[in-house]
Protein backbone atom coordinates (compact mmCIF):
# COMPACT_ATOMS: atom_id res chain seq x y z
CA UNK A 1 0.00 0.00 0.00
CA UNK A 2 1.15 3.48 -1.03
CA UNK A 3 1.43 4.90 2.20
CA UNK A 4 1.51 8.38 1.68
CA UNK A 5 -1.96 8.37 -0.47
CA UNK A 6 -3.15 6.14 2.11
CA UNK A 7 -2.72 8.08 4.92
CA UNK A 8 -3.44 11.36 3.41
CA UNK A 9 -6.95 9.52 2.30
CA UNK A 10 -7.47 8.45 5.73
CA UNK A 11 -7.47 11.74 6.78
CA UNK A 12 -10.10 13.23 4.14
CA UNK A 13 -12.23 10.43 5.22
CA UNK A 14 -12.02 11.31 8.62
CA UNK A 15 -12.19 15.56 7.75
CA UNK A 16 -15.33 14.78 5.23
CA UNK A 17 -16.97 12.57 7.21
CA UNK A 18 -17.04 14.62 10.16
CA UNK A 19 -20.20 15.65 9.48
CA UNK A 20 -21.72 12.35 9.93
CA UNK A 21 -20.17 12.20 13.09
CA UNK A 22 -21.27 15.20 14.39
CA UNK A 23 -24.71 14.10 13.61
CA UNK A 24 -24.28 11.07 15.03
CA UNK A 25 -22.25 11.55 18.14
CA UNK A 26 -23.05 15.08 18.75
CA UNK A 27 -25.33 14.19 20.98
CA UNK A 28 -23.12 11.93 23.01
CA UNK A 29 -20.40 14.62 23.19
CA UNK A 30 -23.01 17.16 24.28
CA UNK A 31 -23.73 15.08 27.05
CA UNK A 32 -20.41 14.66 28.36
CA UNK A 33 -19.64 18.05 28.17
CA UNK A 34 -23.04 18.75 30.26
CA UNK A 35 -21.82 16.00 32.84
CA UNK A 36 -19.05 18.02 33.81
CA UNK A 37 -19.74 20.14 37.06
CA UNK A 38 -20.85 23.48 36.05
CA UNK A 39 -18.08 25.47 37.58
CA UNK A 40 -15.55 23.61 34.78
CA UNK A 41 -17.91 24.03 31.91
CA UNK A 42 -16.06 27.38 31.29
CA UNK A 43 -14.30 27.24 28.16
CA UNK A 44 -10.46 27.74 29.47
CA UNK A 45 -11.43 24.84 32.01
CA UNK A 46 -13.53 22.57 29.58
CA UNK A 47 -10.92 22.88 26.36
CA UNK A 48 -8.44 20.55 28.52
CA UNK A 49 -11.61 17.90 28.95
CA UNK A 50 -12.89 17.97 25.32
CA UNK A 51 -9.28 17.53 24.05
CA UNK A 52 -9.19 14.65 26.47
CA UNK A 53 -12.39 12.86 25.11
CA UNK A 54 -10.98 13.06 21.67
CA UNK A 55 -7.32 11.71 22.42
CA UNK A 56 -8.83 9.53 24.14
CA UNK A 57 -11.11 8.24 20.99
CA UNK A 58 -7.97 8.68 19.13
CA UNK A 59 -6.20 6.57 20.69
CA UNK A 60 -9.13 4.32 20.18
CA UNK A 61 -8.71 3.82 16.61
CA UNK A 62 -5.50 3.91 16.80
CA UNK A 63 -5.83 0.52 18.74
CA UNK A 64 -8.44 -0.47 16.73
CA UNK A 65 -6.02 0.13 13.59
CA UNK A 66 -3.13 -1.82 15.03
CA UNK A 67 -5.36 -4.73 15.99
CA UNK A 68 -6.90 -4.67 12.49
CA UNK A 69 -3.44 -4.58 10.69
CA UNK A 70 -1.57 -7.26 12.87
CA UNK A 71 -4.92 -10.12 12.46
CA UNK A 72 -4.74 -8.76 8.64
CA UNK A 73 -0.95 -9.50 8.65
CA UNK A 74 -1.31 -13.00 10.61
CA UNK A 75 -4.28 -14.24 7.94
CA UNK A 76 -2.40 -12.74 5.05
CA UNK A 77 0.71 -15.05 5.94
CA UNK A 78 -1.26 -18.36 6.13
CA UNK A 79 -3.45 -17.37 3.08
CA UNK A 80 -1.62 -15.85 0.42
CA UNK A 81 -5.45 -14.54 -1.06
CA UNK A 82 -6.49 -12.97 1.40
CA UNK A 83 -4.71 -9.88 1.41
CA UNK A 84 -6.12 -9.97 -2.27
CA UNK A 85 -9.75 -10.48 -0.66
CA UNK A 86 -9.37 -8.06 1.83
CA UNK A 87 -8.62 -5.49 -0.39
CA UNK A 88 -11.74 -6.27 -2.68
CA UNK A 89 -13.40 -6.15 0.33
CA UNK A 90 -11.99 -2.59 1.15
CA UNK A 91 -12.68 -1.11 -1.74
CA UNK A 92 -16.48 -2.75 -1.64
CA UNK A 93 -16.62 -1.05 2.08
CA UNK A 94 -15.36 2.07 0.72
CA UNK A 95 -17.86 2.64 -2.13
CA UNK A 96 -20.62 1.43 0.85
CA UNK A 97 -19.43 4.57 2.59
CA UNK A 98 -19.69 6.82 0.77
CA UNK A 99 -23.26 5.44 -0.16
CA UNK A 100 -24.20 5.59 3.77
CA UNK A 101 -22.76 8.92 3.80
CA UNK A 102 -24.84 10.62 0.92
CA UNK A 103 -27.77 8.79 2.46
CA UNK A 104 -28.58 7.43 -1.31
CA UNK A 105 -28.40 3.15 1.10
CA UNK A 106 -27.69 3.36 4.35
CA UNK A 107 -26.42 -0.46 4.28
CA UNK A 108 -23.59 0.45 6.83
CA UNK A 109 -26.47 0.32 9.28
CA UNK A 110 -26.55 -3.59 9.57
CA UNK A 111 -22.83 -3.54 10.03
CA UNK A 112 -23.43 -0.77 13.47
CA UNK A 113 -25.81 -3.27 15.02
CA UNK A 114 -23.53 -6.09 15.33
CA UNK A 115 -21.15 -4.12 16.78
CA UNK A 116 -23.73 -2.92 19.13
CA UNK A 117 -22.77 -6.07 21.40
CA UNK A 118 -19.35 -4.78 21.61
CA UNK A 119 -20.89 -1.71 22.90
CA UNK A 120 -23.19 -2.96 25.97
CA UNK A 121 -20.19 -4.60 27.50
CA UNK A 122 -18.33 -1.45 27.79
CA UNK A 123 -20.98 0.91 28.23
CA UNK A 124 -21.06 0.02 31.84
CA UNK A 125 -17.43 0.69 32.68
CA UNK A 126 -18.20 4.44 31.73
CA UNK A 127 -20.89 5.27 34.25
CA UNK A 128 -17.70 4.83 36.93
CA UNK A 129 -16.57 8.07 35.19
CA UNK A 130 -19.33 10.77 35.36
CA UNK A 131 -19.19 13.45 35.96
CA UNK A 132 -16.37 14.42 34.62
CA UNK A 133 -14.23 16.54 36.52
CA UNK A 134 -10.65 15.68 35.14
CA UNK A 135 -8.67 15.30 31.71
CA UNK A 136 -7.98 11.55 32.72
CA UNK A 137 -11.35 10.57 33.64
CA UNK A 138 -12.54 12.54 29.75
CA UNK A 139 -9.31 10.56 28.10
CA UNK A 140 -10.72 6.87 30.02
CA UNK A 141 -14.43 7.79 28.51
CA UNK A 142 -12.89 8.58 25.16
CA UNK A 143 -11.28 5.60 24.72
CA UNK A 144 -14.49 3.71 25.62
CA UNK A 145 -15.92 5.99 23.05
CA UNK A 146 -13.89 4.92 20.58
CA UNK A 147 -15.55 1.70 20.29
CA UNK A 148 -18.96 2.63 20.12
CA UNK A 149 -20.54 1.12 16.97
CA UNK A 150 -20.06 3.18 13.60
CA UNK A 151 -20.36 2.52 9.89
CA UNK A 152 -17.62 5.06 8.95
CA UNK A 153 -15.19 3.82 11.39
CA UNK A 154 -15.27 -0.27 10.69
CA UNK A 155 -15.30 0.65 6.69
CA UNK A 156 -12.35 2.70 7.48
CA UNK A 157 -10.82 -0.05 9.94
CA UNK A 158 -11.31 -2.51 7.42
CA UNK A 159 -9.77 -0.38 4.60
CA UNK A 160 -6.49 0.33 6.48
CA UNK A 161 -6.36 -3.80 7.54
CA UNK A 162 -5.82 -4.38 4.01
CA UNK A 163 -2.56 -3.00 4.67
CA UNK A 164 -1.60 -5.91 6.74
CA UNK A 165 0.64 -4.12 8.60
CA UNK A 166 -0.24 -2.86 12.41
CA UNK A 167 1.74 0.29 12.26
CA UNK A 168 0.38 1.54 8.68
CA UNK A 169 -2.98 0.13 10.06
CA UNK A 170 -2.16 1.82 13.16
CA UNK A 171 -1.66 5.27 11.48
CA UNK A 172 -4.35 5.13 8.98
CA UNK A 173 -6.83 4.89 11.95
CA UNK A 174 -4.83 7.80 14.06
CA UNK A 175 -5.07 9.75 10.65
CA UNK A 176 -8.94 8.96 10.85
CA UNK A 177 -9.50 9.91 13.88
Amino acid sequence: MNEPISYSTAFLIGLLGSSHCVGMCGGIMGALAFSVPPEKRVTPKLVPLLLSFNLGRILSYTLIGALAGALAWIAAEQFREFSRLLRYLAGIMLILLGLYLAGWWPVLRHLERAGAGIWKLLQPGISRFVPVKNPLQALIIGAFWGWLPCGLVYSTMIWSASAADWQQSATMMFLFG
